[in-house]
């Protein structure tokens, strides 16, 4: 039977979703995840069901702090909050270093290629989850009169979503935020733009 040794289970999932994010699934090896995380391999098994079960769960983790941090402020706010988000993305002095990698759920999504199930409805969710939260933000400015008539609010979200995607694809191939700078500057100005 193999030694156990004891490890942080909140540590290990942190180092996990650093390395999940960093190298992605299918390039992470079992082995390269046993040192990462100090989980060995029976524990990995018997605690997650193996690599899969622990990518889930850091996956799942990872979803519930997006929703409840930055998007629900997006939600709650207005287009000045819709503005930041943008802003915020290529900021390398505030954000953790592994967003030098892009997005974990857009770096999935773009991995996955929709052929886990499981893993594929978590990502729609999360897009669906970044385009509700635009979309309040933005009645939220149309409930107080302050967006502009000719802005299509679905046309609208749509665009940021799509930008938010492409600027975190960019970000990861740059492994760096700063690549994105110019691009997170006009779509903050647009937006800005859209006020009465």
């Amino acid at each position: 039977m193999p030694r156990t040794r004891k490890v942080d289970k909140t540590v290990a999932q942190q180092k996990a979703l650093s390395a999940f994010w960093k190298i992605g699934y299918n390039q992470l090896g079992v082995r390269a995840l046993e040192e990462a995380t100090g989980i060995n391999r029976f524990a990995l098994q018997k605690e997650y069901g193996g690599k899969a079960g622990l990518f889930i769960k850091v996956l799942d983790d990872y979803l519930l702090l997006s929703e409840n941090g930055v998007f629900n402020n997006v939600s709650n706010g207005g287009l000045e909050e819709v503005a930041t988000l943008f802003l915020m993305r290529a900021d390398n002095e505030t954000l953790p270093e592994e967003t030098r990698y892009g997005c974990l759920a857009i770096n999935t999504a773009c991995e996955n290629d929709g052929k886990n199930e499981e893993i594929n409805h978590r990502i729609m969710n999360f897009f669906d989850m970044i385009g509700d939260a635009f979309k309040s933000a933005l009645s939220n400015e149309k409930k107080q009169g302050t967006l502009k008539d000719n802005v299509n609010i679905q046309q609208a979200c749509e665009f940021l979503r799509g930008e938010l995607i492409g600027l975190n694809v960019v970000a990861r191939a740059n492994r760096d935020n700063q690549a994105i700078l110019p691009a997170v500057k006009f779509t903050a100005n647009i937006v800005r733009s859209w006020k009465k």
